[in-house]
């Protein structure tokens, strides 16, 4: 989109014609783009900041990084705060104390999933481990599962003994709150070294809990193909909660990490969830280095 068609959707009250422009601004230099993203911080539609926290995080300077973290401590929607988490690793290591700490004080499942997601990612083990263990007491059942499962990501570097001795814990049934853990298709052993991939695992709660995402939510990856130019039909899951905070229903995709939303009731939110794949799926620009080609594969 140009700049000018960008700036005249972005004036429209159907949010439905400023998602796409928000989109379009990671076409647009840094210096174009980060201080109309910043204008949109405050838009009535919590879908429009989603998709801006996820522009801040294609334009690294220093405006779009405080424009996040602003966004990280004062949104009062989970799913922008989580998507700024997502956003605010992309800057590096220094952002690593800031999502400690968001992680301490923001206790909302979706936020620190994110969170977890991102650390594990940067591979920041001493940061990981630390919100880990904050994690497995906390009382959501999915932000534990992600705590189990990062925890796994811990089988090389300084944490890994700790990482074995808190995994064996668990599989013994020593973790807080109720219910026990036990892993399963992993390798668990106390002779397993760094370099070694000791385990791969996924927890099992052996007392009954509803079924949760096949796969965490994490950052956003890129995505240089978008699969609906052909007009195929294509189907995919999506996982709704009851959110007790806002009262709203929660929703992501299991199979596109990062692509979360949220609806008042579960019509609304199915909406919006279709809304936010689809634009998820529009290819990013992709800068070839000299003598890379792009090359197109088919599955399935």
């Amino acid at each position: 989109m140009e700049l000018s068609e960008i700036e005249a959707a972005l004036q429209q009250a159907d949010y439905q014609h400023r998602l796409p422009a928000i989109a379009a601004l990671a076409q647009h230099p840094a210096d174009v783009a980060v201080p109309i993203l910043q204008r949109h911080l405050r838009d009535p539609e919590f879908l429009v900041r989603t998709f801006v926290m996820r522009g801040l995080g294609k334009h690294r300077t220093e405006a779009a990084l405080t424009a996040l973290l602003q966004s990280l401590k004062t949104d009062d929607t989970p799913s922008v705060r989580a998507e700024a988490a997502n956003s605010v690793s992309l800057f590096g290591k220094a952002t690593v104390p800031h999502l400690v700490h968001t992680f301490a004080v923001d206790d909302h499942w979706l936020v620190r999933q994110s969170i977890l997601a991102a650390l594990t990612d940067m591979g920041e083990a001493e940061a990981l481990y630390e919100v880990c263990d904050r994690a497995l007491s906390d009382e959501e059942f999915t932000v534990r599962e992600m705590a189990i499962r990062a925890l796994g990501s811990l089988g090389q570097g300084n944490r890994h003994t700790a990482a074995l001795d808190r995994l064996l814990g668990l599989a013994q049934g020593d973790r807080p709150g109720n219910g026990r853990w036990r892993p399963y298709r992993c390798g668990i052993s106390p002779t397993s070294g760094p370099g070694k991939p000791w385990f791969n695992c996924a927890p099992i709660p052996i007392t009954g809990c509803r079924p949760q995402p096949s796969k965490p939510c994490c950052s956003p990856k890129p995505r240089f193909h978008h699969p609906l130019e052909e007009n195929l039909p294509m189907k995919w899951r999506v996982i709704l909660e009851p959110d007790p905070d806002t009262g709203e229903w929660a929703v992501w995709c299991p199979e596109l990490p990062g692509c979360t939303s949220a609806g008042t009731t579960e019509e609304e939110a199915i909406h919006h969830i279709r809304e936010a794949i689809e634009l998820y799926l529009q290819p990013d620009t992709v800068e070839l280095l000299p003598g890379a080609v792009i090359r197109e594969v088919t599955v399935g």
